[in-house]
Parts: structure tokens; sequence; C-alpha cells
């Protein structure tokens, strides 16, 4: 009895310190610190949970397992994700995951897990009751820090992540809210609401504001329909409902735009950020793009996906050149739960997920005619499921929404699936019933169970912790400008040779290939970029069916740098692009690398005919022009550079994005060769307001410094001497550091006023 005890101890305060613990986990030593933290705590602690699980299993036989409905479709989309998964393009990635999402099979394995050990284990609603007050008081602390310092972050790295986890607690403090009778309870749980509320507000994510709407709106209506109030109350509330609704109208894009410069509308920052969400927004246009993808793909592999954690491949394959407008980067998620599920494992796996709902809500209405339990605690819980649904509409599962759903699924499961019978306690329900195994077969049982436990977590965490860390080291090297540091650092990752070495090799071939040296082709860079084919050739032969386009296209940078020295490597670099064009036919980046491969082949016009197929694709966006002016800038076509990146501009102004600081120095030379001051000093001006903020440790600081340097003296060679004086001083106010250029500037600019 006493072993029994001390393993369901141990049980009980591991999962107690995942609630709690796990949002607030951000390893700032880490790669990728909110997501990856959180996933090696989960996992290490529910693998020493699983341990104490068997040996309890082993000993007592009232918390082997049985099944229900719910536990029974919980089973069904983890053997389908299984399936899916197997059978995808890339079961490699689908099991493991990457370092930035944690979601791979394996995590979800562990939430398995975690899900069925609580719910063969924890047999008293009471106790349950207490893990969600326990993920209660955690988001209350987050919720004050959110509240306090602004910051939307707040240990998620992603505002919509924060509001996720904050929304599930909205409506467990709502829960309890409603089953407590003392006021002063009902009081700070009513708070806790609030104050998680208004978190979510400050965090701007418009979806989890509507799901708050839509979760409210359900309950009301459930309450209504089932209160014993009299008709007239209940027509009363539905009046009320109906006239928000009606409200609500004026909101629409249509009369939205009509009323948004109103007073009464710009005094209240709630009705505010009402006006400002629009259809037209980058955010919500690229999510529209991002479920037309990936609802081509699914069509392509309807019946079993394409595996767990491939969109990627998808978004790569059927995303189209509109999408550049929005997001240059690719993206891993549908952002839409249903849409992510029935991409990465087909209608099958859809099916099962949906089943996961069917099981809740059949068993909620049950309860709810039975009338085991106030029908409003069921209504609350109801809503809670609603709101997930809603909110996964316009995002993706995290860890800490995993945990939570899943813990609310076994409550649902463990307090009213089993037993029609008022549920009572463990001591009162169970009698002792101990397995008798001789002390020798239990001990060798508990061995091989950490034996073979600690290989797998070794593999699985461990390994990967020592590679997250070292790659962190070598990102922070590398902001700070040590290149061979952080260059040994990313080779250190790599000797653990985890499941995280793709992402890894990535960033080490970023750091080489775009590193600006002045002597580009000395002996340590060449055997550096060796070395960087030598990973990228791993990263395409580990997964050939991974369709990585970011690595096909690395890969042809490093060996055009290499080609310069060695013309074998020209070829190497056009298979590559080409097989990059293959898996993403309409970004700029793969063409401006095939015209860089035939100019250093002396192609010239082979190279011109790249640049413009760039345009072609991109005709509304702005970097093939760019891209094109700089090459005519390399062959010295300066006036056609200017047209181009004139042209650049132009798209950029239209669209109201912001020139990019690296692509305007070439300009700011050609005005000034030109003799076009005007052009000059106006682009300078707004560059400098618009780049104020500017940190001393970017890339182009010293470039953002040398525009004061360049406004000053194109002022005092059209003779507008104050505003020279006026702009050296500005430089200054800045950076003290440039006290003697200045003063020399300053000098200069009276013995030009003497001499006149």
């Amino acid at each position: 009895m006493e072993r029994t005890n001390f393993c369901l101890n141990v049980i009980k305060f591991g999962v107690i310190l995942i609630i709690f613990v796990t949002p607030f986990l951000y390893g700032f030593s880490l790669l990728f610190p909110a997501t990856f933290s959180k996933a090696i705590f989960f996992r290490i602690i529910v693998e020493i949970i699983f341990i104490f699980y068997l040996l309890l299993v082993l000993s007592d036989v009232r918390y082997r397992p049985r099944f229900s409905l719910i536990s029974l479709s919980v089973i069904i989309f983890f053997s389908a994700l299984i399936l899916t998964s197997f059978l995808g393009v890339n079961p490699y990635r689908s099991f493991w995951g990457t370092f930035d999402r944690m979601e791979g099979v394996g995590t979800l394995l562990h939430l398995g897990i975690f899900f069925f050990v609580s719910i063969y284990v924890f047999k008293d609603p009471k106790f349950w009751l207490k893990l969600f007050q326990t993920s209660l008081i955690a988001s209350l602390f987050i919720s004050l820090y959110v509240v306090i310092t602004g910051n939307r972050l707040a240990f998620f790295g992603n505002p919509a992540f924060l509001a996720f986890f904050l929304l599930f607690n909205v409506f467990l403090a709502w829960l309890f809210f409603l089953k407590e009778n003392k006021k002063e309870l009902r009081f700070f749980y009513f708070s806790i609401l609030i104050l998680n509320s208004l978190a979510i507000f400050l965090s701007g994510n418009r979806g989890a504001m509507l799901s708050i709407f839509s979760g409210f709106l359900f309950f009301i209506l459930f309450y209504t329909f089932l209160s014993p109030i009299s008709k007239k109350k209940k027509y009363f509330i539905f009046g009320i409902i109906l006239v928000f609704l009606l409200l609500s109208l004026l909101f629409t894009p249509f009369i939205k735009d009509k009323i948004k410069d109103q007073p009464w509308v710009q005094n209240y920052l709630f009705l505010k950020k009402l006006t400002q969400i629009s259809l037209e927004a980058p955010s919500i246009k690229s999510r529209f793009l991002a479920w037309q993808a990936g609802f081509n793909g699914w069509k392509e592999r309807f019946l079993l996906g394409w595996g767990w954690e491939n969109y990627k491949i998808v978004f790569d394959k059927h995303s189209t050149p509109q999408m550049l407008l929005y997001a240059f980067q690719g993206f891993d998620r549908v952002h839409n739960k249903i849409l992510d599920v029935g991409v990465m494992s087909g209608i099958l796996g859809l099916l099962s997920y949906f089943f996961i709902f069917f099981a809740i809500f059949y068993t909620l209405i049950k309860i709810l005619f039975q009338k085991k339990i106030d029908f409003r605690l069921v209504g609350a819980i109801m809503a809670l499921f609603i709101v997930y649904f809603v909110n996964n509409l316009f995002l993706f599962d995290t860890l800490n929404s995993y945990i939570l759903f899943f813990l609310i699924i076994g409550f649902v499961e463990c307090c009213f699936a089993f037993d029609t019978k008022p549920i009572k306690t463990e001591q009162e329900t169970i009698p002792n019933k101990e397995r008798k195994f001789p002390p020798q077969i239990k001990w060798v049982i508990t061995g091989g169970l950490i034996i073979l436990m600690g290989f797998f977590s070794y593999q699985l965490n461990i390994k990967p912790v020592l590679a997250s860390y070292y790659g962190r080291q070598g990102l922070d090297r590398e902001n700070k400008g040590y290149y061979s540091e952080a260059l040994n650092f990313y080779k250190k990752s790599l000797t653990f040779s985890t499941y995280g070495d793709q992402a890894l090799r990535m960033r080490l071939a970023m750091l080489v290939v775009e590193k600006k040296q002045k002597d580009p082709l000395s002996e340590q860079r060449i055997k550096d970029l060796k070395y960087v084919v030598k990973e990228l050739k791993k990263n395409i032969g580990d997964s050939p069916d991974l369709t990585d386009y970011e690595s096909y296209i690395l890969l042809g940078k490093a060996s055009n740098l290499l080609g310069k020295i060695d013309k074998s490597y020209l070829k190497l670099a056009e298979e590559s692009l080409k097989e990059g064009l293959k898996i993403n036919w309409f970004r700029p980046d793969a063409y401006t690398e095939l015209a860089e491969n035939r100019f250093l082949q002396d192609d010239i016009e082979g190279a011109l005919t790249f640049y413009f197929q760039a345009k072609e694709l991109n005709p509304e966006i702005s970097i093939p022009y760019w891209n094109l002016g700089k090459f005519y800038l390399k062959i010295n076509e300066k006036e056609k550079a200017l047209v181009e990146m004139e042209k650049a501009m132009a798209i950029e102004d239209k669209l109201g994005h912001h020139h990019r600081l690296g692509n305007l120095f070439p300009l700011f030379n050609l005005y000034g060769e030109k003799k076009e001051f005007q052009k000059l000093i106006s682009l300078c001006e707004e560059t400098i307001d618009r780049y104020k903020n500017i940190s001393v440790q970017h890339p182009l600081y010293e470039s953002y410094i040398n525009l004061y340097k360049s406004l000053a003296a194109t002022y005092a060679e059209i003779g507008e001497k104050e505003k020279a004086k006026e702009t050296a001083l500005r430089l200054l106010e800045i950076n003290p550091n440039f006290y003697n250029e200045v003063q020399k500037f300053l000098e200069s600019l009276e013995t030009k006023n003497s001499d006149k």
C-alpha cells in the first residue's frame, strides 16, 4: 500500500507541476525558447509519470486501463495520426517534428500518455478541480504580468499563443464562478475572468476576442433555453442578444469605414480596435492564401494527407506569387486547425478528430438529461469547447492549449462518463486490491523501465537540448558579429545528431553564405563554404522527399560563391537551384541566384532572362525590381538600374510597405552621381526618420550613420549651410563619438562662408 501511495503522489505532483510550471518556461539559452523549453520539460515529466504509472498498475489493479466513448475517440485519433504520418511524405519529420514547433507525433504521444494516465489515476472530481485551480493561479500571474508590463509576448513568444492559453482559463474561471457559493470566492474567480479577458484584449488577438464572444453567446442561449425563468424574461434576453447582434453590424466593412473616425469610436480603445479589423489586413490576407494552398494540397492527398508536420511542403507546392505581398517567408501551418488536420492526416484524421468532439458533446448531453449536476456547469464546459473550436479556425494548437484541452476532456471522462451514480472518492469506491509480485521481479521491472526510459529520454530530450543550447550560443555570437565563434558553436550543435539538425544546418549555412567580408573568398571562407555544401547535401540526402526549398537555395548560393574559384561548383549550383524552382516556382531568390550563376559563366543575356522571368511572375512585388536594378549596376548600366529601383520604390509606396534600408544605399549613390539632390535629400530624410530607432548592433547601423553625413554634405553642396549644420548636429546627438568629425565639417562650412 505504501508503494501505491508513493506512486500516486509522484504522479499527482508531476501533473500539477506540468500545469503550473509549463506556461512560465522560457529557455533564454535555447533556440526557440518559448516552444522548445516547454515541450522538453513536459516530455521529461510525462516520461517520469509514465514509469510510476506502470509500477502502479503492477501493484494495484484499480488503476489499469478501462474504456469509454471519449477514451476510445482519443485512441482512434492517435491511431489515425500515426498511420497517416507513417504513410506520409516524410515520416521522419512527422514523428520527430521540428525545434520551432515541437509538435511531432512523439510529442503528441506524450500528450496521449498524459491524458490516459490522468483519467486512470485521478478518480476524484475534487482533485480535477484542484488541477483547474492550479491553471487559474498560473493564468492570474501571467495576466498580471501582461497588464502591468504591457508585454504581449509574455512567456509564449507570440501574442496569439498567450491569448489561446488565457481563453481556457477565462471559461474555467467562469465555471468556478458558477459553481462557487461563497461571495468572496465568486468575486475572486470573476476577477480572474476579467483580468484574463483584459490580457487577451491587450494581446490584440482578434480571433481570441471573437472566441470569447462566441463562447458567452452560446452560454447565454444555452442558459436561456434551459433555465426555469419565465417566458417574458427569456424573450427579454433574446431581445438583448438580437440588439447586440444588430449593433455588431456597425462593424461590417461598409459601415465601419463611415464611423471609424468618429470621436465616439476613437475615444474608446475597444471600439477603435474593432474598427481596425479588416479582411484586407496583410495578416488576414496571408491566412486566406494559406488556407487556399492547404485546401488544394488536401485535394491531392485527400484520404491520408501528407503526414503530420508536413504542411510546409504543401505550402511551397500550392502557394501563389500573391503570398509575397503579405508574407515572404513560407508557412508551416495553415492557421486553421480543421484544415491543418485535413491536410496533414487526410479525411481519415479529420473524421477521427471530429469524433472526439462528438464523444464529448454526446457525454455532456447525456449527463445533462440525467441531471447529475447543475445544468449551468454543463453549459460552461460546452462553451469552453465552442471557444476552443472557434479559436482554432484562425490558429492552431500549441502545447499549453493541448494540455488544457486534454485535461478538460479528462475531467468530462472521469467525472461523467463511467458511472450514472454520484461519484465518490477513491477510498469509497474501490477496495484495495494489490497484485502480489515477488520483490525481485518488481526490482527487475523497475530497473528495466528506468533504463529504457532513460535511453529514450536521452535521445528524445537531452541530446536535442544540448544541440539547441549550442545552436543558441551560435546565434547569440552571430548577432554580436563574432563569426568564428558562431560557426564553431553551430558545428558543435551538429555533433549531437538530432531531429533539429536540418534547422541547425540552415542556420550555419546562412551565417557562412551571407557573411560580408573584405576578402570574400579568403582561404578560410572557401573552407567554410565547402563545409556548408557538404552539410546542406546531408539535409537533402537525409530527407530527399522533404522538398526543402531553403536547403536547395542555400546550396545554390554557396556553390555559386565557390564557382568563382572552381567552375565545377557552378553545375552543382544550377542543378540545386532548378530543384528549388520545382518546389517553389515563383520565389525571386532562386531566379536571382540562377542569374548570378549565368553571370559567373559570362552569360549576361542568360542572367537577364532569369531576372525578367522573376519580374513577370511577380509584377506586384518590389524584390525582383531591386534585384534587377542591382544587377544593372554590376554591369555598369546605371540608367537602367535607376529605372528599376524607382519602379521598386513606387510599388512599395503603393502597397504601403517600408523601403528596406539595404536596398536604398545604391539608390542614394545614383542620385548623388546624377546630381538629383532634391530626390536624394527627400529620400535621406525619409529613411533617417523611419529607421531612427535602429540599434547599434544592427549590421547596417554604420551605413545608417553615413546617411547623416551624406545628407549634411548634400545640403552643403546646394548651399543650404544651416540645414547642413543642423543635420551634422543631429548626428552628434545620436552618436557623440563623431564629435571630431562633426567639428571639422562645421569648420569647413565656416571656411566656405568666409571665402564668400
